[in-house]
C-alpha cells in the first residue's frame, strides 16, 4: 500500500484517499531541439479540508485576502514510502471548488526556467564595469572571461596599409564583446544554482565553448538604468533666491550667481560654476521668468541689449562659448524692455573632469551703461546626459548587448552544442552535456532489465517530427546576401519522411569575414556608412544590424592600435573574430556545427527507434534518476536514452518512452 505524504512549507496537507499522484519526469526529449523540458505532476486534486484551505490560502473564498499565497509558487517535498521523490519543488494552485483544492506539483528544469524569466540585460555584471579608455581596450585582448574588445571590422579599418585605417585600429572605434560563457554563467548563477559544464570536457566543443563572444551590434552603447540611478545625485538644480543686479557698459562680461539649491547631493556647484567630477555629457538648461533691461534716457544703439551665455572653462583654463541666446534688445527708442519665460538649452555636452560649467551676461550698447535685472526664480539644471556611452566613460556590458530572454539564449547553447540541461533541485546545480557524452556512458549504464513487463509496447521508427533535411536558418540582414549564408542542414537518409523543414530559427545573424590590417583575418559588421564623413562627435553608426555571434581568434602578429596618427605596436594575442573558418575547422556555419557538434545525434537519428513499454520503477528509481546514464534492457539486447517518464506512481507500471542508442 502507498505512503505519502505531501509538504507544503513543511504543513503536511490531507491527500486524496482514492487516487495516486502521478508524477512525470523529461529533459530534452530529442523529439524537439527547440525546447527544453522538465518534471512536473499530473493536476491533483486535494480533499477540501481545512488543513489544506490554510495551508494553500483559502483559494476557495473570494473574499479572502490570500492572494500572497495564491500567486505564488509554494515550496513543497513529496515522500513516498519514505523516499523524497521530489525532494525540493514547488506546488502551484490551479483551482479551486467545494470539494477539492487543484494543484500541480513541478520540479527539476520547469522550476530552473521559471526562474531564469529575465533578460541577459537584467544580469548583475557590475564586475565587469571598466572605462573605456586606451588602457583598457589594449589589456582586454589578454582576458578569457567577461568582455574583450576584439577587432571587428564596423566600417573603420582597412587591409591597405597606405591609409591610416589599414594601419591600425583606434580603441575609441573599437566596442566591447561579451563572453557567452559569462552569460551562461550568471544566468545559472543569478538562479541560485551551481553550474557543470561537460561541454567543456570534449576537445571539439572546448574551444567553440571558450572562444565565443556576442560582439557589440547595436547602434550605441547605452548606460544601464543602475549607472543611471548611481550619478543622478550629482545632477544639479539652483536657483536665485534674489533678484540679480548687474550694470556694466558695451563689452563685460558677467557670470551669473545661483544663491539657493534645491538639488546638489555631490556639491559640485560653488553658486557660480557647476565642476564635472568625470567623464561625461550633460543636458543644461537655464529658465529666467523675468528679465528686465535699461538704459539711460539718451545715447546708446537700440539695436543692443544683453547676450546670455552657457559657457564651459576647460580644466586646462581655456573657455569656450556653448552656447549664445539671440540678443535681447531694446526695440525702436525704448529704453526699458521685458523678457518673460527665457530659456537657454544644450543636449549631450561632453565634458572631461575638472571642466566648468557656468552662465554669463555680455552687455551691449555704445556709449552708455546698460542695467540687466534677472528676477528671482531663474533657474539652471545640470543633468547627466546617458543617451549613450562616449569614450572614457564607464562601460557596463548590459548596455552593450541584445535584448535577449535568458531563457532564450540558454537554449541557444544547448542547441549549438547539441546538448542536453538538467537540473537538480536539491544540490542546485545546473549539469550541461552534449549528446555525445551519453553515448560514452554507456560503459556505465543502468540495467533496468528487470524491470519490463508484460503491458504493452509500441515501437516507432520516428522520433519526433524530423525530415529528410533538416535545416538550421539564420536570422536574416541586409548586409547579409544571399540570406541563406551561414545555413545548413542535416539529413536523414530515410525516404519514408518528408522532405524538407525549417528546424530551427537562429536568433543571430551570420557574418562576413575579410582581411584587414596587414592580411589578418576578421569579422565584419557594417555599421558605418561612409567613414570619411565623420563629424566632431567621432565614430557614427548610421546602419542597423541585426545581433551576431562570433568566435575569437587570438594570433600572435604584430598590429597598431592608433591615437590620431601615433601607432602603438602590440603583437601578442591579439583578438580577431570569426565566423567561417575558410577551412576544416570547427566554426559557427550550421554545416559545421552539425558535423562537429550533431554527430552521434545524427547516428541515432540514421536508425530512428522509440520503444513505448510499461516498466515496473520504484521510489528509488525515481530519486537516483540520471538523464545522462543511458539504460540497459535485456530483452531487447540495447541500450537507450530515456526520453520522458509518464505517470510514477510508484505502484503501478508506468510508461517510459526509450530511444535507442
Amino acid at each position: 500500500m502507498q505512503n505519502a505524504q505531501l509538504l507544503v512549507n513543511d504543513i503536511p496537507l490531507d491527500l486524496p484517499s482514492d487516487s495516486l499522484i502521478a508524477l512525470s519526469y523529461a529533459v530534452n526529449t530529442l523529439a524537439d531541439l527547440k525546447t527544453v523540458q522538465g518534471n512536473i505532476s499530473n493536476s491533483i486534486n486535494l480533499p477540501n479540508t481545512a488543513a489544506n484551505r490554510a495551508a494553500l490560502g483559502y483559494p476557495e473564498d473570494l473574499n479572502f485576502n490570500g492572494v500572497a499565497i495564491i500567486r505564488q509558487k509554494l515550496a513543497c517535498r513529496y515522500i513516498q514510502n519514505g523516499v523524497d521523490v521530489i525532494p525540493q519543488g514547488n506546488l502551484r494552485i490551479t483551482g479551486a471548488s467545494k470539494s477539492a483544492l487543484t494543484v500541480v506539483l513541478s520540479c527539476g528544469n520547469t522550476d530552473f526556467f521559471d526562474v531564469i524569466t529575465g533578460k541577459i540585460t537584467d544580469l548583475d555584471l557590475s564586475e565587469y564595469d571598466h572605462l573605456w579608455n586606451m588602457q583598457n581596450v589594449i589589456a582586454s585582448r589578454l582576458r578569457t572571461d567577461g568582455y574583450i574588445y576584439p577587432f571587428i571590422n564596423y566600417g573603420n579599418i582597412t587591409n591597405d596599409t597606405s591609409d591610416i585605417r589599414g594601419q591600425g585600429i583606434s580603441p575609441n572605434e573599437m566596442r566591447p564583446a561579451v563572453f557567452a560563457k559569462t552569460l551562461v554563467d550568471k544566468i545559472v548563477a543569478s538562479a541560485g544554482y551551481t553550474l557543470i559544464n561537460k561541454i567543456t570536457d570534449d576537445p571539439v566543443t572546448t574551444p567553440i565553448y571558450n572562444n565565443l563572444i556576442l560582439p557589440f551590434s547595436a547602434d550605441k552603447i547605452s548606460h544601464p538604468q543602475r549607472y543611471i540611478d548611481q550619478y543622478a545625485p550629482q545632477d544639479i538644480e539652483v536657483q536665485c533666491g534674489t533678484d540679480v543686479h548687474f550694470v556694466s557698459p558695451n563689452g563685460v562680461h558677467n557670470a551669473i550667481p545661483f544663491n539657493q539649491t534645491i538639488a546638489d547631493t555631490a556639491h559640485l556647484f560653488d553658486g557660480i560654476n557647476w565642476t564635472a567630477d568625470r567623464i561625461m555629457r550633460v543636458d543644461i538648461n537655464a529658465h529666467f521668468p523675468q528679465i528686465h533691461l535699461a538704459r539711460p534716457d539718451t545715447g546708446g544703439d537700440s539695436g543692443k541689449g544683453a547676450y546670455f551665455k552657457i559657457m564651459v572653462r576647460y580644466s586646462d583654463g581655456s573657455i569656450n562659448k556653448l552656447f549664445e541666446a539671440p540678443n535681447l534688445s531694446f526695440v525702436d527708442d525704448n529704453h526699458d524692455v521685458q523678457h518673460y519665460d527665457f530659456n537657454m538649452t544644450l543636449t549631450g555636452v561632453p565634458l572631461k573632469p575638472g571642466d566648468q560649467i557656468y552662465l554669463e551676461v555680455e552687455t551691449a550698447g555704445h556709449g552708455v551703461y546698460t542695467t540687466v535685472d534677472i528676477y528671482h526664480g531663474a533657474t539652471l539644471t545640470i543633468k547627466a546626459n546617458n543617451n549613450d556611452v562616449i569614450f572614457g566613460e564607464q562601460i557596463q556590458l548590459e548596455g552593450t548587448m541584445p535584448d535577449m530572454n535568458c531563457t532564450d539564449f540558454l537554449k541557444f547553447i544547448s542547441f549549438l552544442f547539441c546538448a542536453i540541461i538538467q537540473t537538480d533541485n536539491v544540490a542546485k546545480t545546473v549539469t550541461i552535456v552534449p549528446f555525445g557524452y551519453i553515448l560514452q556512458q554507456m560503459p556505465n549504464a543502468i540495467d533496468w532489465s528487470a524491470k519490463v513487463t508484460e503491458a504493452d509496447e509500441d515501437y516507432d521508427v520516428q522520433i519526433g517530427d524530423y525530415y529528410q533535411q533538416n535545416e538550421a536558418k539564420f536570422a536574416e540582414d541586409d548586409a547579409i546576401s544571399p540570406a541563406t549564408y551561414g545555413n545548413g542542414s542535416f539529413y536523414i537518409n530515410d525516404f519514408n519522411l518528408d522532405i524538407y523543414q525549417d528546424i530551427y530559427d537562429i536568433p543571430f545573424a551570420a557574418s562576413y569575414d575579410e582581411l584587414v590590417l596587414g592580411n589578418n583575418r576578421t569579422s565584419t559588421i557594417k555599421k558605418i556608412a561612409d567613414y570619411d564623413t565623420l563629424g566632431a562627435n567621432g565614430l557614427q553608426f548610421t546602419i542597423s544590424t541585426t545581433q551576431r555571434i562570433l568566435l575569437l581568434n587570438k594570433k600572435d602578429v604584430p598590429v597598431n592600435y592608433r591615437w590620431d596618427h601615433d601607432l602603438t605596436p602590440v603583437s601578442d594575442s591579439i583578438p580577431f573574430a570569426y565566423f567561417a573558418s575558410g577551412n576544416t575547422n570547427a566554426d559557427l556555419t550550421m554545416t559545421s556545427v552539425f558535423n562537429n557538434h550533431y554527430a552521434d545525434f545524427i547516428n541515432v537519428l540514421a536508425d530512428q527507434r522509440k520503444l513505448t513499454c510499461y516498466l515496473q520503477l520504484n521510489e528509488i528509481d525515481i530519486q537516483t534518476l540520471n538523464f545522462f546514464k543511458p539504460v540497459y534492457i535485456q530483452k531487447y539486447a540495447s541500450y537507450f536514452y530515456i526520453s520522458k517518464i509518464t505517470d510514477f506512481t510508484g505502484v503501478k507500471p508506468c510508461k517510459v518512452e526509450l530511444i535507442r542508442l
